[in-house]
């Protein structure tokens, strides 16, 4: 590790260098530096210096959030997100939403919100409809859309439908060995600051997405450019207001569900006619406000869905 910082008021930024990962081919990757930071004016400092496009065109970046997790062990002193990490394939950005006092800060929700709205900037990760949705309600208000959403959990699935994890899809299209710790993933990404091994892992998740499609387009410009992802996503992307309200829907469906079948994920025989009707009618709704499956792409035959 190596690194330098900045420190004032209740804002700070650290450059880092995170060691290489193994590679299956028994060589490494090259080192990668990292800004750590919840100061907004270095936030913009590293959009202009690495969101930039060659062509003009629009850019895909590797996107995470990290939020405290709600287990025992940890005391929380906020709910929703603690992290944002987005990617490039050569440096990564982790931004702590947590001022240096330790209480959760909306300064860089300004910038943020303009990177989001940026249609020309896809934003790839796995589960990342759930991240934005977690975001979407941070920033506290309607304002805006968040656009260019792409899911890459389809990408080398076996079936339409399925999703694959990060780590395998890393290892499967990069050759990299992704290391996925549960001890740091259910750490408390609150607590201010965050240690080295955290910022390393949320720094490399982002970064995982990032090497992943780099790799697919080098491979496949015609399926997996960015004009070809976001020319795939402006055709079927749900409004995120739209696709929120869904969510809650579904969730309050879930919870009476839970409540009618006695927290039961099945319907249990014994239960009367009405309920057992109100159930299915339930099971029903739910199914029909599931999230949009993953772009399906099939990495052997290039099918895409």
């Amino acid at each position: 590790w190596s690194t330098t910082g900045y420190s004032g008021s209740n804002f700070f930024a650290r450059n880092l260098m995170i060691p290489p990962l193994p590679l299956t081919n028994d060589l490494k990757t090259d080192e990668l530096p990292v800004v750590y930071t919840n100061a907004p004016n270095y936030i913009e400092e590293w959009f202009q210096t690495h969101l930039v496009s060659q062509d003009g065109g629009p850019i895909v970046v590797g996107f995470d959030v990290e939020s405290v997790p709600n287990a025992p062990w940890i005391r929380r002193s906020f709910d929703g997100p603690a992290t944002v990490q987005i990617a490039v394939e050569n440096a990564s950005l982790v931004i702590h939403l947590v001022g240096k006092d330790g209480h959760p800060t909306k300064a860089a929700a300004p910038v943020l919100r303009k990177f989001l709205q940026d249609d020309s900037i896809v934003k790839a990760g796995i589960g990342i409809e759930d991240d934005m949705l977690e975001l979407y309600r941070w920033f506290g208000d309607p304002k805006g859309d968040i656009c260019s959403r792409f899911d890459i959990s389809g990408v080398g699935a076996e079936n339409p439908g399925q999703r694959v994890a990060l780590h395998r899809l890393a290892s499967q299209v990069v050759g990299v060995t992704l290391k996925k710790s549960k001890k740091i993933s259910a750490s408390n990404w609150g607590k201010m600051p965050l240690r080295e091994n955290q910022i390393s892992y949320a720094a490399r998740d982002a970064w995982a997405a990032a090497a992943i499609m780099a790799k697919l387009h080098t491979e496949d410009p015609g399926c997996f450019s960015p004009s070809a992802i976001r020319s795939l996503i402006q055709g079927e992307e749900v409004p995120i207001a739209a696709s929120n309200k869904r969510a809650i829907a579904r969730k309050v469906a879930r919870m009476r569900f839970l409540e009618i079948c006695e927290h039961r994920n099945k319907i249990p025989r014994e239960l009367d006619e009405k309920s057992r009707a109100e159930a299915e009618e339930l099971q029903q709704e739910i199914r029909a406000l599931a999230p949009p499956p993953p772009f399906f792409f099939n990495l052997r035959s290039d099918d895409t869905t």
